[in-house]
């Protein structure tokens, strides 16, 4: 996969604008030094249209991330097309290079994820501006005409070879066989993941040696080589794990027959397009892959897609430095219009105002199987929609915008199947959906919703028998038992893909405490919604239904010896309904029965402890997600802190707020979670997946799964959500 490189400099005093209005408390930190894999793996920083402001596309898996600057360079890769594009902003000093002016380290007037603007000083003029106009259009201004620049960069996964890749769409001779499979490649049947992707674009150079690369699928990257005899070998590079296979090249270098995973590739033979029409007068383009940049002296114009270049030479030839300031300003423009935080802290505002940008920048607009506006965790990796995000996601921005935030909820719940099930994740663009779920937080979530009046009582009665046969899918097919209390087919249905839970057990042989209590939250909630719509008979049945199965976790999932909620295993299946043995793993799902009426105010009193302990909870970033011992790392759900489980803990501690301390636990857990966040982004520019409960390890350093130190996804959209949420409701809680 390719990297493009755009580079933008900005000279100090050429030109100027007075039309870019900046509101307060705009975020100005740019994150992009930190560090982090760019595609297959956690993201960068993420720069991309909102699907709040327009149509998108996120099956094209078009979008940007900031990456690898260096001040005055700033860089963004352009993920998308099989490539990875990269803009640089280059701000330089007070005159032209070689004129005897001296460089200055550029100041950042606006960083958000839809507008970049540079300047001398905060509060004069921008000098540098970058700002998304469509979801595949991206317009500026530099203060020195030729500054933006558009080139190719070393692959990402370089082939088995030290020859030079040779661009897409050329065939230099080589003897070792008779063609050159460089270009587009199509799946035939079967053959390989069912989830790779679709087309391929090979680029082979004078060695026989190829890099093939895709923008959708979990087999995204490759590089393989061709064999004087036809033999094609090919090894994907990237997540999940290595994977090769062998395949034979037809006579006619058109078709490739692979042997491990049977199946074929088939060369697009599809006559090219005619020349393109004249540029402009004035206008000057370079292209690289399916990007095209366009220049006006001073001005520029990025587009992404088939006719990238004539839509950007079109934009270039109209644009004004008076264009982009509008562009900016309407951009910037919902800032302006957040409520205050009501959070006191230092600079919470403009965390608010991160916060809500990074929400927005992972809002899509309706596609595909989607009708209505949805929401994904991140750009990339995940890009999908997922279950609980969704629901967290509508949580945090339900603050401001409760239809939109009603619009993710019914987009997740029509994907779910005629039986109730709701996927752990869908792809609106191509309507696939997973065969696992994820915990069932939709009734919390609409709750929240309809509590800040995004939800009437007609979309309301549309939810509720979704959400009915949701919940009783879970029954059906999450309790083996039948005890009421609900089982994980595996651990990465539970969101928690490596916690130790999982080292010892298999998570369909363990009653879950977490898994339960959503249930429990999730039945309580449906009999509201009865209640509301004047249901008095639904209302009771699954009111019961909570009941039972709140009494079974405080019955079966409390242990007398160490005061808290744990895992428990399995019976042995004869009928007792008595459960094995704890599976003693401490971890935040011990605190989510807060959630639920019935804790006694001595358990509440416990469980405050536990969190008061240094040697178990009370660490410098709480909570971690176990307590330290022989499993602890910085490993995602082996340590690290998430701003999701606080955030139950909160609402649980507030729940009892009657009991002595549980109100000032609540407080003092919120602060630490919207301090943990503040921090990486004052320092980073962005938030992140996950950080280290213990304070030591920066958020880019931590390990993600087999990624040894290359942190978390970079703005990720729950923490946001989460954060957002809590800033804004410092003594919130549960809605009725």
């Amino acid at each position: 996969m390719g990297v493009t490189h755009l580079v933008v400099a900005a000279l100090w005093g050429c030109v100027t604008s007075e039309g870019l209005i900046i509101p307060a408390h705009t975020p100005n930190v740019w994150g992009g030094q930190a560090r982090g894999t760019v595609v297959g793996g956690p993201s960068g920083f993420l720069f991309a249209f909102s699907g709040a402001d327009g149509p998108t596309k996120e099956g094209s898996g078009f979008c940007g991330l900031h990456a690898k600057s260096l001040p005055p360079v700033y860089t963004i890769d352009f993920v998308g097309g099989g490539a990875s594009l990269s803009v640089n902003t280059e701000v330089q000093g007070d005159s032209e290079p070689g004129l005897g002016g001296t460089a200055a380290p550029p100041v950042v007037l606006a960083a958000v994820s839809d507008v970049l603007a540079f300047g001398p000083a905060v509060g004069e003029s921008a000098s540098a501006v970058l700002v998304y106009t469509h979801w595949d259009r991206l317009v500026g201004y530099a203060a020195h005409p030729g500054a933006a620049k558009l080139a190719w960069v070393p692959t990402l996964a370089p082939p088995p070879s030290s020859g030079t890749v040779t661009p897409a769409g050329t065939s230099p001779p080589r003897s070792t066989v008779s063609c050159n499979v460089s270009g587009v490649w199509r799946k035939g049947g079967g053959g390989f993941n069912a989830s790779s992707a679709d087309p391929y674009t090979l680029r082979e150079d004078s060695n026989g040696a190829f890099t093939a690369s895709a923008i959708t699928g979990t087999w995204r990257e490759a590089h393989g080589a061709v064999a004087g005899d036809g033999t094609v070998t090919i090894t994907f590079a990237t997540s999940p794990a290595p994977f090769a296979d062998i395949g034979a090249l037809s006579p006619d270098c058109n078709t490739v027959t692979w042997s491990k995973h049977p199946g074929t590739w088939t060369r697009d033979t599809t006559p090219p397009s005619p020349p393109p029409s004249p540029l402009p007068p004035g206008v000057a383009c370079s292209t690289v892959g399916q990007m095209a940049l366009c220049t006006v002296g001073n001005l520029f114009s990025v587009a992404f897609g088939s006719d990238a270049k004539g839509v950007a030479a079109a934009t270039a030839a109209n644009l004004t430095t008076a264009a982009v300031d509008v562009a900016a300003t309407e951009r910037l423009a919902p800032l302006s219009a957040l409520p205050a935080q009501l959070m006191v802290g230092t600079d919470y505002a403009r965390l608010s105002q991160k916060m809500y940008s990074v929400m927005r920048a992972n809002t899509l607009a309706p596609e595909g199987i989607a009708s209505v506006h949805w929401s994904t965790p991140d750009k990339t990796p995940h890009r999908a929609m997922w279950l609980w995000d969704s629901c967290f996601h509508a949580i945090g921005r339900c603050v401001v915008e409760p239809e939109l935030a009603l619009e993710f909820l019914v987009a997740m719940l029509s994907a779910a199947a005629p039986d109730g099930h709701v996927p752990i994740q869908a792809e609106p663009w191509n309507g696939a959906l997973s065969g696992d779920t994820q915990p069932p937080l939709l009734a919390l979530a609409m709750s929240f919703v309809r509590a800040a009046g995004g939800v009437n009582d007609s979309t309301l009665a549309w939810a509720l028998p979704r959400l009915e046969r949701y919940i009783e899918w879970d029954f059906a097919n999450r309790d083996k038992d039948g005890d009421g209390l609900l089982e994980w087919d595996k651990g990465t249905e539970s969101g928690l893909d490596n916690s130790p839970l999982w080292d010892n057990a298999d998570a369909d042989t363990l009653a879950s405490t977490d898994f339960s209590v959503y249930v429990a939250l999730e039945c309580s909630f449906i009999a509201t919604m009865h209640r509301d719509l004047g249901n008095a008979t639904g209302a009771a049945i699954w009111a019961a239904r909570a009941n039972r199965t709140t009494t079974m976790i405080h019955r079966q999932l409390w242990d007398d010896t160490d005061n808290f909620y744990y895992y428990r295993h399995l019976g042995q299946g004869n009928g007792s309904g008595a459960l094995g043995v704890f599976e003693r793993v401490m971890t935040p799902s011990g605190f989510a029965p807060l959630l639920l009426d019935g804790v006694s105010d001595a358990r509440v009193i416990q469980l405050i402890a536990r969190l008061d302990d240094a040697a178990s909870f009370a660490l410098p970033q709480p909570l971690p997600t176990v307590t330290p011992g022989t499993s602890f790392s910085t490993n995602m759900w082996r340590g690290p802190a998430w701003t999701n489980t606080n955030f139950f803990t909160i609402l649980g501690l507030r729940k009892y707020g009657h009991v002595p301390g549980a109100l000032a636990a609540a407080d003092k857990l919120q602060h630490a979670t919207v301090e943990m966040v503040r921090r990486g982004y004052e320092e980073f520019g962005t938030s992140f997946e996950f950080y280290d409960s213990t304070g030591r390890v920066p958020p880019t350093r931590l390990q993600r799964k087999s990624s040894l130190d290359s942190g978390g996804v970079r703005d990720y959209h729950w923490t946001a959500a989460n954060t957002f949420w809590l800033l804004h409701n410092p003594n919130g809680t549960l809605p009725r």
